[in-house]
């Protein structure tokens, strides 16, 4: 079968976190079991990677819940599955699993513009390296 790509960048200078609140567009009860988030940061800008990583995953930690919270009504073995996969995927037995607040779909973040950010001063790459760890 064929996928569906949708890309919504949300990008500082492009709309970024003031456009956020876009999320609900491609995150609906219809595609949350087929569901992957790819975040992208700009590790030229190290001040910026912090509040557009909380931001974003807030937001979309936040829809996901929601449509969660729809499909329930609907389908609650589904919503189940979902809950289930994940905490899966994280290790049913891992030791954080009580105080982490997974979201229930595949996150990748990707930092972009290394070429710049490698050329930093190692006190200037310490802070994001730690936060995308």
């Amino acid at each position: 079968s064929s996928g569906i790509n949708a890309e919504w960048p949300l990008r500082p200078g492009g709309g970024g976190i003031a456009l956020s609140n876009l999320i609900e567009v491609p995150i609906t009860r219809q595609c949350i079991k087929m569901l992957s988030v790819v975040i992208v940061v700009d590790l030229s800008k190290p001040e910026t990677i912090w509040t557009t990583l909380e931001s974003l995953l807030n937001s979309v930690k936040h829809r996901v819940k929601k449509v969660i919270a729809e499909l329930k009504t609907e389908c609650p073995s589904d919503a189940n599955m979902l809950v289930a996969d994940c905490l899966a995927r994280y290790g049913g037995d891992h030791p954080d699993k009580d105080v982490v607040d997974l979201i229930p779909a595949p996150l990748t973040i990707i930092g972009s513009k290394y070429d710049e950010f490698q050329n930093f001063d190692p006190k200037k790459k310490k802070v994001p390296t730690a936060t995308l760890r």
